[in-house]
C-alpha cells in the first residue's frame, strides 16, 4: 500500500528527470530534499549521473540525502559555486529558485519542480540570461506510471524508505497537519490501520 501510493510522487519526480534531459556523467544539483527530491536522487544514480549537490533546510531531509549517498548536501543558503549541468528546484520556496539558477553552469538547464504557496515565481533573470539557461517547468506526470512501476518492481527506486509516519483513515486530519509541519518524509493515510 505505501508504494501504490508513492508512485504518483516517483511519476512527478520521473517526469521531472525528462525535463532535465540529464544524460550519463551529467552533475546535477537538487534545492528540496523532500520525497520529490529523494526520489530525484535516486533517478539520478538508475540514469547514471553524479549528485554533487542537495540544497535542503532541515536537517533530518538533509541526513536522508546523505543516507542516498549524496556526499555534498548543505543547508540553504550556503554560497555555492555555479558547476551543475541540470538543476531541480524542488521546493517551491523563492530563495530555492534563486539558488538553483546560483548552482546552473553556463548553458545549463533548471528544472522547477516545486509549487509556490502563492502561484507566483521569481528568480534573478540577469543571471539565467547571462548564463544562457534553460528552464522548464514541470507540470504533475503525464503517462508515466507504466515506467514508475517497471523501476519499482526491478528495485531500482525504493519508495517504502520515504514513508516516515502512517495513519488511520479515521485521523486523516492530524495526517495532514503532521504532514504540513514537515517534520517527517511521506506521510501516509492507510485504511488498513
Amino acid at each position: 500500500p505505501d508504494e501504490g501510493a508513492l508512485l504518483e510522487p516517483l511519476g512527478v519526480a520521473l517526469h521531472s528527470w525528462d525535463l532535465g534531459h540529464a544524460r550519463l556523467g551529467d552533475r546535477v544539483s537538487i534545492v528540496g530534499a523532500g520525497p520529490i527530491g529523494l526520489l530525484l536522487i535516486q533517478l539520478a544514480a538508475v540514469g547514471g549521473a553524479v549528485v554533487d549537490t542537495v540544497v535542503e533546510p532541515l536537517a533530518h531531509r538533509r541526513d536522508a540525502a546523505t543516507g542516498l549517498g549524496c556526499g555534498h548536501v548543505v543547508d540553504a543558503g550556503a554560497v555555492l559555486e555555479p558547476h551543475s549541468d541540470v538543476v531541480f528546484e524542488v521546493s517551491g520556496q523563492r530563495d530555492a529558485v534563486r539558488e538553483a539558477i546560483d548552482l546552473a553552469r553556463p548553458g545549463g538547464r533548471v528544472v522547477l519542480v516545486g509549487i509556490p504557496d502563492d502561484d507566483t515565481t521569481t528568480f534573478p533573470a540577469a543571471t539565467a540570461r547571462r548564463k544562457g539557461l534553460t528552464i522548464a517547468i514541470v507540470r504533475r506526470m503525464p503517462d508515466v506510471y507504466p515506467r514508475a512501476i517497471d523501476l519499482l518492481a526491478r528495485g531500482q527506486v525504493d519508495l517504502a524508505s520515504l514513508v516516515s509516519r502512517r495513519f488511520a483513515l479515521n485521523d486523516a486530519a492530524d495526517a495532514f497537519r503532521y504532514a504540513s509541519g514537515r517534520t517527517g518524509l511521506k506521510t501516509v493515510i492507510d485504511p488498513g490501520l
